[in-house]
């Protein structure tokens, strides 16, 4: 299936492409740069704060991962919902619950995020990788299943299968960076 390249922009200038049934690479940073998903607890309340959302507003989430100073998430969301909507109530809701939990004062995003709307196949195996490689390459873990705030760890739950469709998981299982052993990493490198 072939779109056109659209990608959104942090800035007001650039038009912001809402296309249904499409998935969205998502990236949003906090204000300043600011390491604060550092601490467990808040990664674990963004988290928490990301599936209520999934919930409430049915988008389906095939993958994220939530580092010191932004997020990054591939989300598909559902019909009379724009990826800014979607956006807005994840983003707004973790603000929400920190003021009543932490009793958080101010700002704690930047005003926008950044889009790329994902039109092949391809370039969704690709974005995945990406977002669950952030943690290694930062060198925060060695494997990806070992980083405890992103959908390679088993304890989250992701929407590959609904999106792809059951008969597609033994796909879905040779292209994940969690199925791949060394041998297979060796192979496509020699």
């Amino acid at each position: 299936m072939g779109y056109p390249i659209v990608h959104g922009r942090m800035s007001s200038k650039f038009k912001r492409y809402n296309l249904e049934n499409h998935a969205f690479f998502v990236t949003s940073k906090i204000k300043g740069n600011q390491p604060y998903l550092l601490d467990h607890h808040l990664a674990e309340l963004f988290i928490e704060t990301l599936y209520v959302c999934r919930k409430r507003y049915g988008f389906l989430l095939l993958s994220f991962v939530v580092m010191p100073e932004h997020f990054h998430a591939l989300i598909i969301p559902q019909k009379g919902y724009t990826i800014s909507g979607v956006m807005q109530k994840i983003k707004s809701l973790f603000v929400k619950k920190m003021r009543e939990e932490l009793n958080w004062e101010g700002n704690f995003w930047q005003k926008s995020f950044y889009d790329f709307v994902v039109y092949t196949d391809k370039k969704l195996i690709e974005k995945i990788n990406y977002i669950l490689q952030n943690p290694v390459r930062r060198g925060l873990v060695q494997k990806v299943e070992d980083y405890p705030f992103s959908t390679a760890n088993k304890r989250f739950e992701n929407d590959i299968e609904r999106f792809f469709g059951a008969h597609q998981q033994d796909w879905w299982a040779t292209q994940s960076p969690i199925n791949k052993t060394d041998k297979d990493e060796e192979r496509e490198e020699g």
